[in-house]
């Protein structure tokens, strides 16, 4: 990987003792420009997760954002401008990390689900299914255990919801290093775009051994 940057991830603990906990990821939203782990995403979901069965992990990622949103996504810039594929790079150190790290946090890595917001939900769709995915190859992660997805609001088929929503599409179109011209391009299969835009596209990952998913809109 070429990254240089150091990303933060919040941890919280239920206070059992005893039996290992279920590691629980959550993946924040935001048109993947927010980056930080999110606060509102914690709230949202810790007072389902709040009993001593689960430890929750709040990752951040690098952002899309280039400095469109000004102050409002208070991304460091070294953490900033990085189109796709870095957040699946993000994800697969984020689950190397805790899984490696399974004793001593006193959880079962087997057990591990994904929690995703909007962007968020499309992050973790889309790394769980490249993960599980049979034949896997150049990730750190490749075959581990996803117990499963649960999808708040998520864009799970891009080439729909560019056509559906068409707000939606420049921030598509960010998350491919790209403008409108070019994802029109990607969305007709020329050129390099047609490329990321089917990598980066959980519609097209879906496999047979993929992990169960909750989807919520």
């Amino acid at each position: 990987q070429q990254k240089q940057v150091k990303l933060r991830m919040d941890i919280y603990a239920g206070k059992g003792q005893g039996a290992r906990q279920i590691p629980v990821v959550l993946v924040g939203g935001g048109g993947w420009s927010l980056g930080l782990p999110q606060r509102d995403a914690v709230d949202r979901w810790i007072s389902l997760l709040k009993d001593d069965r689960f430890r929750v992990f709040s990752v951040e990622y690098r952002s899309v954002d280039c400095g469109w949103f000004g102050a409002m996504t208070k991304v460091a810039p070294e953490h900033s401008c990085f189109p796709h594929p870095a957040r699946m790079e993000d994800m697969d150190d984020a689950v190397a990390y805790i899984t490696a790290n399974a004793d001593r946090l006193g959880i079962d890595a087997n057990k591990l689900i994904f929690i995703g917001d909007s962007s968020g939900a499309h992050t973790a769709a889309l790394y769980s299914l490249r993960a599980t995915k049979p034949g896997c190859t150049g990730m750190k992660t490749c075959g581990h255990t996803i117990a499963g997805v649960v999808s708040f609001a998520g864009p799970l088929d891009l080439r729909v919801t560019v056509t559906r929503n068409p707000t939606f599409k420049l921030l598509v179109a960010r998350l491919l290093k790209t403008d409108i011209a070019g994802l029109d391009r990607a969305l007709a299969g020329q050129g390099e775009g047609a490329r990321l835009l089917s990598d980066a596209d959980p519609a097209t990952a879906l496999h047979p051994s993929a992990p169960p998913f909750l989807l919520i809109h």
